[in-house]
């Protein structure tokens, strides 16, 4: 099963045309398109997914994210959250919209079959990525993944996201609206499935985290506690 949990984001600062700063994948953007791009807006996230640099650009890409973070144009989320892209685009003369989670996915070896490959690959731009991913400490070049979904638990959240204001909203590249989406911060997507899952969706769980606790006694002993207060918890309910 794949490991999908939420992240904290590093986003454009609420005042930012983001029609003006964002940039298209690094593989396709031309000479001419990165020249257009770097002349658009001084804050064109093309600077950090595909610099223009005389020495090394992943170092150049390092600096400028650097200083946007000091000078306030990117700004860190306060907590860990996933994120909707809901985007309108025109192909084959009809106009399509599609629906992006953002997340951060747990790498898996190959032969696990968490992760099906899907395309074939080359070495270089993934050796460039990786340099960037390196050099930056984020990811500017997500990938696209499909996910099956047949119980229909995921796309509920989805719509419910993007019914509300959205973060961001802005005109892509071909004139349409794009929308970013926020939603489920701090883990609530976990407690709110498995309690659903569980039938609790009324009454509630009590839930603990464990990453304090260093050796199997500590474990026993809290869970000896949870125990204990759920017992008490009963009592006072049917004294009550």
């Amino acid at each position: 099963m794949a490991d999908v949990r939420p992240f904290e984001a590093i986003r454009y600062a609420p005042a930012t045309d983001l029609s003006r700063a964002l940039c298209p994948p690094f593989d396709t953007i031309s000479p001419e398109e990165q020249r257009r791009l770097y002349d658009l807006s001084p804050v064109n996230a093309v600077r950090l997914e595909l610099p223009a640099a005389d020495g090394d650009p992943y170092q150049s890409a390092a600096r400028t994210l650097q200083a946007w973070l000091s000078d306030g144009v990117l700004v860190r989320d306060e907590g860990p959250a996933f994120y909707v892209f809901q985007q309108e685009f025109r192909h084959g003369g009809g106009t399509y919209r599609r629906t992006v989670l953002f997340a951060r996915l747990r790498l898996e070896p190959w032969e696990r079959g968490v992760v099906l490959p899907h395309e074939r690959t080359f070495r270089a731009p993934k050796e460039d990525r990786l340099k960037l991913l390196r050099a930056l400490r984020l990811n500017t070049s997500p990938v696209f993944l499909m996910y099956a979904d047949p119980r229909q638990e995921i796309a509920p959240l989805l719509t419910r996201a993007l019914s509300e204001r959205p973060a961001a909203e802005f005109d892509g590249a071909q004139g349409l609206s794009d929308r970013w989406g926020v939603f489920v911060s701090h883990g609530d997507f976990y407690a709110s499935t498995i309690v659903a899952q569980l039938g609790h969706a009324d009454d509630g769980l009590v839930r603990a985290g464990c990453a304090c606790y260093t050796s199997d006694d500590e474990v026993d002993r809290e869970q000896a506690d949870l125990v204990e207060f759920a017992r008490r918890l009963r009592t006072t309910a049917v004294r009550t």
